[in-house]
C-alpha cells in the first residue's frame, strides 16, 4: 500500500500497483505533448513581430553588448528575456533556439495542470485535464514561440498547485516568477489568495482558522517579495535613462480604461472568436467549454458544502468568469495570448465535467454506448491536435502576415556593407535578422520621409545601395511611394519577391536608383553597384 493524495488534501491508501499503472499515462502524455509541439517548432513558422523584438533584446543580453537593456525601451519584465538569451547563448542565434524555452514551459504546464487537477478533482479528471491541454491546438501553437505567455501560464499554474497543496511559500515564489515573466502575472494574485484561503486546514477549529490563513498569506508574501524585489532592482538600474517597464508598457499599450458600453457586443464577438480556437474548431471548443461550465454548477456544493471537488471547480469557474469579464469590459486587446493563462483551468473544469458526465451515463444501462463514451473523445481530440500540429488555425505566431520576411532579410544581409534598407512596419524583424550586420536600417512613416532620406543618402554616399522592403499587405502604398521618389529624381525598381518555405509570397524588394533628367524627361538610371 502507498499513501497518496487523491482528489483533495487528505491522504488515502491506494494500492501501489494501481498507482504505478495509472502513473504510466502521465509520462505518455508528457512525451506526446513534447512531440506535438516539436513539429511546429521544427517547421519554423515566421516570427511574430513581438517575437522578433524579444529576440533582438535577448541577443543584446546574450552577446553582452547590453546585458541590462539600457538602450531599448523595454516594456516587459526581464525573466523570459534572460531565458531566451540563455538559449541563444547555448545554442546560437536561430529561431529554433529562440523558441525552445517556450516549448519547455508549455510541456511543463501539462505536468502542472495534472498536479493541480489531482489535488482538486481527482486522478481521472486530472488525466483528462492534462490530455486536453496536451492536445489543445491553442497550447500546441503557443508552445514553440518566444512569447512570455507560456512561462506566465506555467508559473501561475504552479502557484495554484502549491496553494492548493498548502505550500504558501512556494505559491508566493511561483507567483513572483509569474509577475517576473509578464505584467499579467498580477491577475494571478486573487486566484492564489482565494486558493490559499480555501485550502483545507486539517484539525483547525474556527478560532484558529483565521490565524492559519494569515500565516499562509504571510508565507506567500515572504516567497513573493524576494523575486519581485530582484525584478524591481533590475528595473531600477535602468531608471536613469529609461522608464520602468511598467510605465513603458502603459505607453506602448495606450493604457487600460473601461470600454464604452456600445463596444461590448463587438468585443464579446471578438473574444468568442478567439475562444473558438482553444480546442481547434469552434464546435469542439463550444462543447468542451459547455462541459466545463456544467462541471461548476453549484447544485452539489449547495447540497453538501464539504464536497471539496465541487468547491474547487466553483472557485476556478468564478475566477475564469471574472478574468474574461474584465478583459471584455476594459480596453484589453482581444489577443489570443491573453487566453492562454486560463486554458489549464478550463481544461481542469472540462476534465471534471467529462468524468461526471461519464459517471451519469453509466447509471443508465439502457444507454448501451455509455462505456464507449470516453473512446468517442479520442478522435475528436486527435483531430483538434492535428489542427495545431499542421498550423491550421491563426494562433500564436501563425498569423501568416510575416511569411517570407526571413528570406527577404537574408537577401539584404548578403548586400555590401553600408547598404541602406527602408522599411515601414518590419523594423522589429529587421532588427533581429540584421542584428549585428553592417546594414543601415531606416524607418519611414510616409512617402515624403522615404524620398527625402533616399536623396540624403544618395548625396552623402553616392555608391551606397538603397533598398525598399515592402510586404504584400503594404503594396497599396507603392504608388504614393513611387510618386514621392520620382519627385526627388529616384525610381523604385522591383528586384525580387521573397518566397517563404511553403512558397507563399513574401515581401517585395525594390532597388532605389537615381535617374538623370534631360530636358525634363526621365533618362537612364545612374550606374550603381548591382
Amino acid at each position: 500500500m502507498a499513501r497518496w493524495f487523491d482528489g483533495g488534501v487528505d491522504a488515502v491508501e491506494i494500492p501501489v500497483r494501481r498507482v504505478t499503472r495509472g502513473s504510466v499515462l502521465l509520462p505518455a502524455l508528457m512525451v506526446a505533448s513534447l512531440l506535438l509541439r516539436a513539429i511546429p517548432w521544427a517547421a519554423s513558422l515566421p516570427l511574430h513581430h513581438d517575437e522578433a523584438l524579444y529576440g533582438t533584446w535577448a541577443r543584446a543580453i546574450a552577446d553582452s553588448s547590453d546585458p541590462l537593456l539600457l538602450i531599448p525601451w523595454v516594456d516587459k519584465p526581464p525573466l523570459v528575456l534572460y531565458l531566451l538569451a540563455l538559449s541563444l547563448k547555448v545554442f546560437g542565434p536561430s529561431e529554433l533556439a529562440l523558441r525552445a524555452p517556450g516549448m519547455l514551459a508549455s510541456v511543463l504546464t501539462v505536468l502542472g495542470t495534472y498536479g493541480l487537477a489531482w489535488r482538486m478533482v481527482g486522478k481521472q479528471a486530472a488525466l483528462l485535464a492534462a490530455a486536453l491541454l496536451a492536445l489543445s491546438p491553442f497550447a500546441i501553437l503557443f508552445g514553440p514561440t518566444a512569447f512570455a505567455d507560456p512561462w506566465l501560464t506555467l508559473f501561475v499554474t504552479g502557484a495554484a498547485w502549491a496553494a492548493v497543496a498548502a505550500q504558501p511559500l512556494w505559491a508566493g515564489v511561483l507567483l513572483g516568477l509569474a509577475c517576473a515573466s509578464k505584467q499579467q502575472g498580477v491577475f494571478g494574485v486573487p486566484l492564489i489568495l482565494a486558493l490559499l484561503i480555501a485550502a483545507e486546514i486539517p484539525e483547525a477549529g474556527e478560532s484558529r482558522r483565521g490565524i492559519v490563513i494569515l500565516k499562509r498569506v504571510g508565507l506567500a508574501l515572504v516567497g513573493f517579495a524576494p523575486v519581485f524585489g530582484a525584478v524591481t532592482y533590475w528595473d531600477s538600474l535602468r531608471w536613469h535613462n529609461r522608464p520602468s517597464y511598467w510605465d513603458q508598457s502603459l505607453r506602448t499599450y495606450g493604457g487600460v480604461v473601461l470600454a464604452p458600453l456600445v463596444e461590448w457586443p463587438r468585443r464579446a464577438a471578438e473574444w468568442l472568436q478567439q475562444m473558438g480556437y482553444l480546442f481547434g474548431a469552434p464546435a469542439i471548443s463550444a462543447l468542451l467549454l459547455f462541459v466545463a461550465g456544467v462541471s461548476a454548477l453549484p447544485d452539489r456544493l449547495m447540497r453538501d458544502s464539504r464536497d471539496r471537488p465541487s468547491r474547487w471547480t466553483f472557485l476556478l469557474a468564478g475566477y475564469v468568469l471574472c478574468y474574461l469579464v474584465i478583459h471584455l469590459i476594459f480596453s484589453f486587446q482581444p489577443w489570443d495570448r491573453y487566453l492562454l493563462p486560463v486554458l489549464p483551468l478550463l481544461c481542469i473544469l472540462a476534465g471534471r465535467g467529462l468524468v461526471d458526465g461519464w459517471s451519469m451515463l453509466r447509471r443508465y444501462p439502457a444507454v448501451g454506448a455509455a462505456k464507449w463514451a470516453p473512446a468517442l473523445l479520442v478522435p475528436i481530440l486527435v483531430y483538434a491536435a492535428s489542427l495545431g500540429v499542421t498550423a491550421q488555425i491563426p494562433v500564436g505566431s501563425n498569423i501568416r502576415a510575416y511569411e517570407g520576411v526571413a528570406e527577404a532579410a537574408h537577401f539584404i544581409a548578403q548586400q555590401p556593407a553600408g547598404t541602406t534598407v527602408y522599411y515601414g512596419r518590419l523594423g522589429w524583424h529587421l532588427g533581429y535578422y540584421l542584428y549585428d550586420l553592417p546594414i543601415e536600417r531606416s524607418w519611414y512613416d510616409g512617402p515624403i520621409k522615404l524620398a527625402r532620406e533616399a536623396a540624403r543618402v544618395a548625396k552623402e554616399h553616392p555608391a551606397t545601395p538603397q533598398w525598399l522592403m515592402l510586404p504584400r499587405w503594404e503594396l497599396d502604398s507603392l504608388a504614393a511611394l513611387e510618386n514621392a521618389l520620382a519627385a526627388q529624381g529616384f525610381v523604385a525598381r522591383p528586384q525580387a519577391t521573397a518566397a517563404a518555405a511553403n512558397e507563399t509570397t513574401g515581401p517585395t524588394l525594390y532597388r532605389i536608383e537615381q535617374v538623370l533628367t534631360i530636358a525634363g524627361m526621365p533618362g537612364a538610371p545612374v550606374e550603381s553597384t548591382p
